[in-house]
Parts: C-alpha cells; sequence; structure tokens
C-alpha cells in the first residue's frame, strides 16, 4: 500500500472498529496496529497491556478546558526572554523589528502546527487514532519516528531546559549584583560571586523530591512578570515616549539576527506544547491553542518590547536596569529574583526526569539522583557566572539551539512517521514535503547566521 492510502486505511479502520482482514478492535483478532508487532503471542500481549496502560494514562491527563490549556501554554512562553525585548528592537530598528517580527512569528506558529500534526502522526502509528493513543510528551513523538528519535528530542528538550535555567541565574545574578554595589553599599562585589552565592539554594530546592508541588509558585511569577516587570516599565516608560522617539533607529540590517534569535528565543515554547496539547479535553482544538496563545503572547511581546525601546528602556540588556533607582524597581527586582529562585527548580526538575529515566533504572538510589541534580544546576551556575550579558546568552541559545528543536527537528520526525513522498505537480505530498523543506532550510539557515552574528558581537 501507498503511504498516504496506509494512513487512511488505519483511520478507516479506527473510525469504523472493525476491519474485515486485520480483525476488530473490541474482538476477534486484536486492533489492526498489532498486526506489526513482532515476536510471538506473549510478547505481543505484554506490549499490549503497557500501551493499553499508556492510553489509560493519556486520557486520565485530559481535563482541562481551552482556556485552561491557553493559559498554561502562555504561562510556560512567559520568561526571561520578554525581558531583553526592547534591546532586540534597538539591535533591529524599530520599523525594521516591526516588519521581521510577524514573520518569524508566522515560521514559529507553523513550527509549532507541525509539532501537533507530528504528534497526531506517531498516535496513528502507535494506536490507529489521531486523537488518541499512546504518545504523551515529544518523547515519545521521536520514539515513535525513529529508532534514535527519543535520544535526539532528550537532548534537545534537556538542553534547552538548562539554556532556560541559565537564563534565569544570569538574571536573578544580575539583580542581586546591583542590588548589592547600590543598596548594600559593596561595590567590589564581582558578578560572579553572585552566582556563587545562588548555588548553594538552588541545589537545596533541586534536592526536594516534592519540588513539583511547589508548582503555583509559576502563578507568582506571572503575576510578578506581568504586574510588576511590564507594568512597572510602562509606568516609567510610556511617559518618556514623546521625549525619546527621536532618538529610536529605523532600520539596522547589520544587527537584525540578533533581534531574531532574541524573539525566538522569547517565543520558544516548544518544551511545553505537546504536555499542553495532551491535556486538552478537546484534542481537535489543539490548532486553536497554539494559534490564540502565540497571537496573544505575541502581541504582548511586540508591544512591550516596541513602546519600551521608543521609550529609551532598550538600551539596557534587561529593561529592568534601565528603571530609576527607586522602592518600586527594587521591589520588582527582588520579587523577581525570588519568583525565579524558585522556578529554576521547577524547570530543572523536568529535564531531569526525563534524563534520569533514560539512563538510570527506576532502584537508582536518592543520593545518585541528588549527584545528578547538583551537577546540572553547577553547569547552569558556572555558564550563568561565566556569559553576564543575558541579550549575548538568549542570542546564542536562540540562534543555535532552538531552530533545531524547533523548525529542523519536527520537520525530521514528521517525515520519518509519514514517509510523505512528492508524486505529481501541486499534489498535496508535493506541497507538504516543499513545506518541511521549507522549514528545514529556515532551521539551517537561522543556525548559521544567527551563531555566526552571535560570534562576532563576542569577539
Amino acid at each position: 500500500m501507498a503511504v498516504n492510502e496506509e494512513r487512511e486505511h488505519l483511520l478507516t479502520v479506527n473510525s469504523a472498529g472493525a476491519d474485515p482482514d486485520r480483525g476488530s478492535k473490541s474482538g476477534g483478532s486484536g486492533p489492526v496496529w498489532w498486526r506489526s508487532i513482532p515476536g510471538g503471542i506473549a510478547e505481543q500481549e505484554k506490549r499490549k497491556e503497557a500501551v493499553a496502560a499508556k492510553v489509560a494514562q493519556a486520557e486520565m491527563r485530559r481535563g482541562a478546558s481551552f482556556a485552561g490549556a491557553c493559559g498554561n501554554f502562555i504561562k510556560g512562553m512567559l520568561g526571561a526572554g520578554i525581558l531583553s525585548t526592547p534591546f532586540a528592537f534597538s539591535e533591529a530598528g524599530l520599523w525594521l523589528g516591526f516588519i521581521s517580527f510577524p514573520i518569524l512569528w508566522i515560521f514559529i506558529t507553523s513550527a509549532m502546527l507541525l509539532l501537533v500534526r507530528t504528534k497526531r502522526e506517531a498516535n496513528l502509528k502507535a494506536y490507529g487514532d489521531y486523537y488518541q493513543g499512546p504518545v504523551i510528551t515529544y518523547m515519545d513523538i521521536g520514539r515513535q519516528a525513529h529508532p534514535f528519535g527519543g535520544y535526539m528530542v532528550l537532548f534537545c528538550v534537556v538542553l534547552m531546559q538548562l539554556c532556560f535555567c541559565t537564563g534565569w541565574v544570569i538574571v536573578m545574578a544580575n539583580n542581586l549584583h546591583r542590588y548589592s554595589k547600590r543598596c548594600c553599599m559593596i561595590p567590589w562585589v564581582d558578578y560572579r560571586f553572585e552566582t556563587a552565592w545562588l548555588f548553594p539554594a538552588l541545589v537545596l530546592l533541586s534536592w526536594i523530591p516534592f519540588i513539583k508541588q511547589f508548582v503555583y509558585t509559576s502563578y507568582f511569577g506571572l503575576a510578578v512578570y506581568v504586574f510588576g516587570v511590564m507594568g512597572v516599565s510602562y509606568y516609567y516608560g510610556i511617559p518618556q515616549i514623546p521625549d525619546n522617539f527621536r532618538n529610536t533607529v529605523g532600520f539596522n540590517f547589520t544587527t537584525l539576527p540578533l533581534f531574531l534569535t532574541n524573539v525566538l528565543y522569547a517565543l520558544g515554547g516548544y518544551n511545553g506544547l505537546v504536555g499542553c496539547e495532551s491535556t486538552l479535553q478537546e484534542p481537535r482544538n489543539a490548532k486553536w491553542l497554539v494559534l490564540g496563545g502565540l497571537s496573544v503572547y505575541g502581541l504582548a511581546v511586540l508591544l512591550f518590547g516596541s513602546l519600551m525601546y521608543m521609550s529609551g528602556l532598550g538600551r539596557c540588556t534587561i529593561v529592568l536596569d534601565c528603571l530609576p533607582d527607586n522602592w518600586a524597581s527594587y521591589t520588582v527586582k527582588s520579587a523577581l529574583t525570588l519568583a525565579l529562585l524558585f522556578t529554576h527548580p521547577l524547570g530543572l526538575s523536568y529535564g531531569v526526569e526525563l534524563l534520569e529515566d533514560a539512563l538510570f533504572p527506576p532502584s537508582t538510589s536518592r543520593v545518585v539522583r541528588c549527584l545528578v541534580r547538583t551537577i546540572l544546576v553547577a553547569v547552569t551556575c558556572i555558564v550563568g557566572a561565566l556569559v553576564p550579558d543575558f541579550s549575548l546568552f538568549s542570542s546564542f541559545v536562540g540562534g543555535a539551539l532552538l531552530p533545531f528543536c524547533g523548525f529542523i527537528l519536527p520537520s525530521f520526525l514528521f517525515f520519518r512517521l509519514t514517509g510523505v513522498r512528492p508524486t505529481r505537480l501541486l499534489s498535496w505530498d508535493t506541497l507538504v514535503c516543499l513545506f518541511l523543506a521549507g522549514m528545514l532550510l529556515f532551521g539551517v539557515a537561522f543556525v548559521i547566521i544567527g551563531v555566526y552574528t552571535a560570534t562576532v558581537q563576542v569577539l
């Protein structure tokens, strides 16, 4: 059978409930997808039980309304990346930023929609159903697509979480450094001392076995970003727009890649997308989850970055550094540092648990797991101490890692799952192949140009 014919056959079997050639879903010789399992009857029954348990687990997760899942998706994207968007606009210029931002948003939205569709193709392959199956996480998609696909996704997810945690360390250390110099009158304290002070606190928090129970601290972080960071910035920045608007630059093509990589860092919520989609009560609303969440958050980022750049707050790599030295700015910085202090172990635990499940058996002692967490926390603190410029760090991450994990890898996994090939001119398969090729080329070009421009800035 051709690839598309086989996929349509699987969908027909699933919707009808039976297949005269391969058996029934409810009885007889079993569902169509068990026929491809190698081994004897015992191996097939063992695999059936494992997949059935995973399907039941997936169905138990589906209970969130569209508004709740969309809110979690936006909350997962809202992070330290938004702090450098005014500076990113200063790199591209106001009007060039306005032009290039929607273009990048379209690519990011397309990549996330592709990731959702790839998850459905993985469920179709594993269970014969687009909307029901054992595929829950990004790693499950990789395992279904390729023998090494799970490890490729594991590499991306863990590395992305480490990079986001490192970004939080940079912001926390920067806030502590400025606080110690201006409030405590300790001008001689080096920035690296602040990361050293953060290390023991982050390690102790990462050791807490029930750290994921602190998920409600993310709502505190959401309030800090919305009402603290953005609210105070708007309060001080909006009145300064008439005086500073004449100092804005319209077009700056030389450092445009730095703008694009910073924006990609701010909008790169690939890790949380699959999880939010898996909680949707109605999985057919997944495309609206992506479009709605990215539209709301993208508009917020665009307005915040452009308006704060016009107000003159874009001259600092972190917008809070340009605020006046008063009780309001110090309160916001202190609250943000506290929120990130608890967000760091929460974000780290997501990647660490995936890493531990892949490397260690379930019987691994708690001491070994704490040692792994300590090493990873040390990595985030060391990199944060060596790269104190948050905008430069986000440019490297947005240029080197996120294009691979967001554009290149989903295209590869989709191709592996569907095996789509161009047939005749202007056919659907040909258009899909052109779309995948475009995403791959865009991702590769983004990596090359982004890393080169960030490297030039360092040198």
